[in-house]
């Protein structure tokens, strides 16, 4: 492990669509779960690393396994989720009951629940970063992360 100071090196790896500037690392191929947007100066440089590519069925569009290496403040860094998924549960629960009863966290895919989340996000108050959270609480509690759903 590379450490300076309070950064430390880390690695993130996953697919990116190969279109455009390949910003988005998404988690796994052919599910949109962000886990990292660079910069299109990083996401078009020698520091990532291109591995498998393939073509997603349903859509149609190429992906590639990217890895790339970044510093990051150590402090930023988390050993336990739990406290992070309980407050995004939280926030779903408390916010998409004003209207109506929410749906179980299962009942959608983890692409399924973008553009629901999508649809209902103006009838809530989340600033930016709330909704991200409970977007990734719902995709990584989703039925395809769920035993026994779809």
């Amino acid at each position: 492990m590379d450490v300076k100071g309070d950064m430390i090196k880390i690695e993130i790896d996953g697919w990116r669509k190969a279109k455009g500037f390949g910003r988005v690392i998404q988690e796994e191929f052919g599910q949109n779960i962000s886990t990292a947007i660079l910069t299109r100066e990083v996401s078009q440089s020698a520091d990532v690393t291109v591995g498998e590519k393939k073509e997603d069925e349903l859509t149609g569009l190429p992906w590639e396994e990217v890895a790339v290496d970044l510093w990051m403040k150590q402090e930023s860094m988390v050993t336990d989720f739990t406290p992070i998924w309980s407050a995004a549960g939280e926030a779903y629960v408390t916010n998409c009951s004003t209207c109506h009863t929410q749906p179980d966290v299962a009942h959608f895919s983890a692409n399924g629940w973008v553009g629901m989340l999508d649809g209902m996000i103006a009838f809530v108050n989340f600033d930016t970063d709330t909704e991200a959270l409970v977007l990734k609480y719902l995709q990584k509690h989703s039925s395809d992360y769920a035993e026994g759903h779809h």
